[in-house]
């Protein structure tokens, strides 16, 4: 694993930390959803796929699931680097009409299938391999994007590398693209790790693209692997 000079050394640091971490081989794991015991088990995490469970992405599966009544209940759903599909998942046993997961890596297409499978979802979600909306062919009530946060290019077919790393240009595609997939009073769900800067911050990037952003949770973490400020962003196209 390498990174550039783009980066800090703190993020470097916390880069090569994540990426340490994720060099996993095939294994299922039990995700709790909330303080009551709600869980997801026997959930795929696949070689090559980012493990949400060490990670910040299950405060965000968290929060999918404490929301869905206002967030994604009864409505279309595309879930956007969807990795293990663990947010797709999530939003389709919570109440989703239909859910897209999209993926740029084979790997993250065929992890999610597995938990499709797994999770008795195939009348309802579906997994699709897609440089952003490049196959996306409708339009959405909710998307969530879960994005590389850290403002660097990875090396080549470094998948792990690809979750977290992308010099701008994927979150300017994204929110280029995007108004014209969603439905009228769409809204989109977008993470941040803050200690990754401000190249791919959808607070700093939203906005240049027409875009409201309201951040709608935030806490301060300070044990795990990955420390600091911990954030979720609405953003709505602007009246």
């Amino acid at each position: 694993m390498k990174t550039k000079s783009k980066l800090n050394k703190e993020q470097e640091q916390q880069v090569k930390l994540q990426w340490e971490k994720n060099q996993h081989y095939n294994h299922k794991i039990d995700l709790e959803l909330s303080g009551h015991k709600d869980m997801i088990k026997d959930f795929y995490v696949d070689k090559g796929v980012w493990n949400p469970a060490i990670f910040s992405a299950q405060y965000h599966a968290s929060y999918l699931y404490y929301n869905n009544a206002r967030l994604f209940s009864g409505k279309t759903v595309l879930d956007m680097g969807t990795g293990t599909g663990l947010m797709g998942v999530v939003m389709a046993l919570a109440g989703a009409k239909k859910v897209v997961m999209s993926d740029i890596s084979l790997a993250a297409v065929t992890n999610s299938n597995k938990n499709i499978k797994n999770f008795n979802l195939e009348d309802k979600a579906l997994a699709i391999q897609s440089d952003l909306f490049e196959k996306v062919k409708k339009k959405f009530d909710f998307i969530v994007f879960n994005h590389p946060f850290f403002g660097d290019d990875p090396l080549p077919e470094d998948t792990i590398a690809a979750s977290m790393l992308n010099s701008g240009d994927l979150i300017k595609r994204f929110l280029q693209a995007a108004p014209n997939y969603l439905n009228e009073g769409a809204t989109i769900m977008m993470p941040f790790y803050d200690k990754a800067g401000e190249t791919n911050n959808p607070v700093i990037q939203g906005p240049k693209y027409g875009f409201k952003v309201v951040t709608t949770f935030k806490t301060n973490s300070e044990t795990g692997l990955q420390t600091g400020e911990i954030s979720i962003h609405k953003l709505t196209i602007k009246n």
